[in-house]
């Protein structure tokens, strides 16, 4: 009796240590899946905790990454979207594996819509106080907006079909009797 009471004391701890360690996997995991937020434009700087011998972008139209130390990346954002960043280490196993998300600075961003010759295009200009300046598209060019619909074509009016000269002349006449 005791010996079982013993293995299942053993069997509890274990369970509760393999529990707390997946625990602790499962919130590292969810910690280092969160995505990195990189400004339209501008430059993050990730410090790493080991030594990094490579890095790599997903897609670099929308993100540049640069290993300047091997502790230290600069990520700088080239086109709002998203992708992924690998950092690999001395022994190729991946330090870090991480989505990136670059975004515009939309709480500073005003769009303002004008007529082009082929359309109307958007302008977004970045505004801090009373000064705003414009902002260029991924692109460098600015962006056409949705076109606006023409109005909708008025009905037309079909003209009375044409019958005898006398028809439809007064009120209509009683045969003879």
């Amino acid at each position: 009796m005791i010996g079982k009471l013993k293995s299942a004391r053993f069997a509890v701890a274990v369970a509760v240590m393999l529990a707390t360690a997946a625990g602790l996997r499962e919130a590292a995991w969810s910690a280092e899946a969160s995505p990195l937020v990189v400004v339209f434009d501008k430059v993050e700087i990730l410090r790493l905790a080991k030594p990094a011998r490579r890095v790599i972008i997903g897609n670099s139209a929308i993100a540049d990454v640069n290993l300047e130390t091997p502790t230290l990346v600069y990520l700088f954002g080239k086109a709002p979207g998203e992708t992924s960043l690998i950092v690999l280490g001395d022994d190729d196993r991946t330090i870090l594996s991480r989505p990136v998300v670059v975004t515009s600075e939309t709480e500073r961003a005003v769009s303002v819509h004008v007529p082009g010759g082929e359309g109307p295009v958007s302008r977004t200009y970045s505004c801090m106080g009373n000064r705003c300046l414009r902002v260029a598209s991924p692109g460098g060019q600015t962006t056409a907006a949705a076109p606006t619909p023409p109005p909708p074509a008025q009905p037309t009016v079909p003209p009375p079909p044409a019958g005898p000269p006398d028809a439809g002349a007064g009120p209509a006449s009683a045969p003879p009797r």
